[in-house]
């Protein structure tokens, strides 16, 4: 790790000022702040922070909650790049896989502003039951912002089990630098972003 802050200290620093991680400005804002010294963070960094109760199996999956996993996509010699680390909604479930949103694929600021417009739609009373009630074609009518998150992951190339993010840690967990990019920088993934979102 970048330094001796880890990312569960931080969120218990935040629940001691008081700082609720929803789509709020300041909430965000402060988040930002504090992920500036996790530059050195990686996916193995964040995974061994969690005890085993809070993986999951690919079955187990609640379409439209947040999770962290690692990945081999099958056609990874034809992309031009990829993400070993998604940060991902699953949107819709298939017989070898499912359809998500991985959150990497958009720069920073567009990911605040994305999550703003997903929460729309987020059904369930206490926290534990928050999710996400969208789907692709539901997407279509709502944003833009969606289009370069899209993506498709077969049960048979998943490399570990799902980290379950909780409600309250989405807007803080969308922010941590741990995308693992591979054949491209981070800055040309989200260059191909902007672009992907004007056609």
């Amino acid at each position: 790790m970048a330094n001796d802050t880890t990312f569960s200290q931080i969120l218990a620093d935040a629940s001691a000022k008081n700082i609720v991680f929803d789509n709020t400005k300041k909430s965000l804002t402060w988040f930002r702040k504090q992920a500036e010294g996790f530059d050195g963070m990686t996916s193995s960094d964040l995974m061994r922070e969690y005890g085993k109760k809070d993986f999951l199996n690919v079955g187990n999956l609640a379409m439209g909650k947040l999770y962290f996993f690692m990945y081999d996509p099958k056609l990874k010699e034809e992309l031009p790049y990829y993400d070993l680390f998604p940060c991902v909604f699953p949107i819709e479930r298939y017989n070898d896989g499912f359809l998500g949103l991985n959150f990497h694929y958009l720069p920073p600021a567009l990911r605040a502003k994305l999550l703003d417009v997903l929460r729309e739609t987020e059904t369930g009373k206490l926290p534990d039951q928050r999710k996400l009630q969208i789907s692709y074609q539901t997407l279509k009518g709502m944003t833009k912002l969606f289009k370069p998150c899209v993506k498709r992951y077969l049960s048979g190339h998943l490399r570990s089990k799902f980290l379950n993010v909780p409600y309250e840690s989405w807007g803080s967990a969308l922010f941590l630098p741990v995308h693992d990019f591979q054949k491209a920088s981070a800055s040309k993934v989200w260059s191909d972003a902007y672009k992907a979102m004007k056609k």
